[in-house]
């Protein structure tokens, strides 16, 4: 079976790498990641994280939804087994960065915020994969409905 143009003949989905879809997927992901990153690695008296403090929003709560997209985008967005492995290297990336906050000044390890991550990421990838699942059956269900 070829696959012509990007697109597989039977699926009808663009090839990672050759759609505007997987190109958009990925940059929002690595625009996410280094967002994270960046946020992960500022110091406890930044003005960021003093308005962080005063939000009132626990910071577990922000580490969820952070690594909840970290997850979910690549499994959307990517092939399926290269977006579930991408989304699961996100808990090795969580843990690193919380052993480094040992190392920035007014941060410190947390095991709860460990769990917070890695519940995020494995939100995520569960969301993405239904998410995944609605949006095939629509597909089929337009190009059902475009034959007759």
């Amino acid at each position: 079976m070829k696959i012509r143009n990007g697109v597989h003949p039977k699926s009808g989905h663009a090839r990672p790498g050759r759609s505007g879809e997987t190109n958009v997927g990925f940059m929002l992901w690595l625009v996410a990641v280094n967002l994270v990153v960046f946020g992960e690695m500022l110091p406890g008296d930044s003005p960021e994280m003093h308005w962080l403090g005063a939000t009132q929003i626990r910071n577990q709560a922000i580490l969820f939804a952070a690594y909840f997209m970290l997850a979910g985008i690549p499994v959307f967005s990517f092939r399926l087994r290269a977006g579930i492995l991408t989304a699961l290297a996100m808990v090795p990336l969580g843990i690193a960065l919380e052993f480094i906050h040992v190392h920035i000044p007014g941060r410190t390890y947390q095991e709860a915020d460990i769990l917070a991550e890695t519940c995020g990421v494995f939100g995520g990838i569960a969301f993405a994969l239904v998410a995944r699942w609605v949006n095939q059956a629509l597909e089929r269900t337009s190009r059902t409905a475009a034959r007759q």
